[in-house]
């Protein structure tokens, strides 16, 4: 069991060092890239499945418990190969044997993640490694904001004088990324926390804030703060305060001794959220639109391509060529739109109202997962609300961007919500 289990903490270190890598070439947005990280956890998935079955031990997470998304996952799958080797029609098969390929890879990155997390100890430190790995981009980000640091044209082609990106394909992609690292810095000091009140009498909780280990937490996360708001991103940045304030919320309602400080710095986050953005909040298509009106105009030429083919869509990774058939004024000709700028639509469009849903159903499990275990008392609940504030942050902005559609987003989005959902599943089984 020991050897099972030193195999499985060098598939946790592959599977980390996959997130790690993804951001540093364009965020991973290119076909080679893709192949290149399924390429990688293909093999650890190769590795775990041998090592399970050479040693006769059952799987961490039982097949049981993942039945139903397993079933919703292989449904998404055959759908899209009907849509690829004939049975339904696809703008583009050979993109969509990509968009396959690259699908099976985040199922497959998520249910490794699942598995290795398992075990307290190897969750805590992957976690804290994710955190450390947002920080070191958002400092760099920072840096190459103002000049400091400046990467090779192949890793960042078109480097902004105005917004910090880093090595991301735009300004609203690296805020998800930094968000989802911000919200694991808080929990982690949260845990901090949490751990250092059973280690210190109530009269002298002051002492904790001069722990080192928090401290640490506190002064990563302002770096990734910072950066967050040199992105100037409006949505990235609003999606990130309005997940944050449920969280420090959340933790009002459960924890009486920090009920006023949660409070006070969830109405700060909403302030943070809505006040710079207001009314604008959507008037923004990336770097391109200027108009609100030219955003909804956008929706509902989409809306339109998703109506003429409801049930089977233009085919997975096909709205670049599919939207070209609805495309027309106010929205720019003089512009290519390979993006609906709405993940929900863009799923719609590409896989049908039905099968298009899928991605949102299993996520929706996984919210509702998290709620349950978040109100229930007897159990610790701080990575299930990481794991509902960091879904809830990716769904908000995926109404207005395509944040998740990068894959250095969507690696770093999986392995923190597999390593939240490992959490709670261990926590509900021992509680039967």
């Amino acid at each position: 069991m020991g050897h099972g289990w030193r195999i499985n903490d060098g598939i946790a270190v592959v599977l980390l060092a996959i997130v790690a890598i993804a951001p540093m070439p364009l965020a991973s947005n290119r076909p080679m890239f893709w192949m290149m990280s399924a390429t990688l956890v293909f093999m650890a998935a190769g590795v775990f499945m041998a090592s399970v079955a050479r040693q006769n031990r059952a799987l961490p997470v039982a097949m049981n418990r993942l039945w139903v998304p397993c079933l919703l996952v292989i449904a998404y799958l055959v759908f899209m190969a009907f849509q690829v080797f004939g049975g339904l029609y696809s703008a583009t098969p050979n993109a969509g044997i990509l968009a396959m390929l690259r699908t099976l890879s985040y199922a497959t990155f998520f249910f490794l993640v699942l598995q290795v997390a398992a075990k307290p100890k190897r969750a805590s430190w992957m976690l804290k490694t994710l955190f450390y790995v947002v920080v070191f981009y958002a400092f760099i980000g920072f840096l190459s904001r103002f000049g400091v640091v400046k990467f090779p044209e192949i890793l960042m082609p078109s480097p902004s004088q105005f917004n910090a990106t880093a090595t991301f394909v735009n300004r609203n992609s690296y805020a998800t990324f930094l968000g989802f690292g911000l919200l694991t810095g808080v929990a982690l000091a949260a845990c901090q926390i949490q751990s250092m009140r059973s280690q210190y009498r109530l009269q002298r909780a002051a002492l904790i804030i001069f722990d080192p280990g928090l401290m640490l937490y506190i002064a990563a996360t302002l770096v990734i703060s910072v950066t967050l708001f040199a992105t100037n991103s409006r949505m990235g940045g609003a999606a990130v305060m309005l997940a944050l304030a449920v969280f420090l919320l959340i933790i009002a309602l459960k924890r009486s001794h920090f009920r006023a400080l949660a409070v006070l710095l969830a109405v700060v986050a909403l302030m943070a959220a809505v006040y710079p953005y207001g009314p604008n909040l959507l008037d923004r298509l990336g770097s391109i639109e200027q108009d609100v009106d030219v955003r909804f105009a956008l929706y509902q030429q989409v809306w339109e391509m998703i109506m003429a083919r409801p049930w089977a869509g233009s085919g997975a990774d096909s709205f670049e060529i599919a939207f070209q058939r609805v495309h027309r004024l106010p929205v720019s000709a003089d512009l290519v739109w390979d993006k609906a700028h709405n993940s929900y639509l863009t799923n719609w469009a590409e896989t049908g109202l039905v099968f298009g849903s899928i991605p949102i159903i299993l996520l929706s499990i996984a919210f509702a997962i998290f709620v349950k275990a978040v109100f229930k008392k007897q159990q610790s609940y701080m990575l299930p609300l990481l794991g509902l504030s960091v879904i809830l942050q990716g769904a908000i902005h995926s109404l207005a961007d395509f944040s998740l559609e990068i894959q250095a987003n969507a690696y770093l989005f999986l392995a923190i919500v597999a390593i939240a959902l490992a959490d709670t599943l261990r926590a509900s089984r021992g509680h039967k």
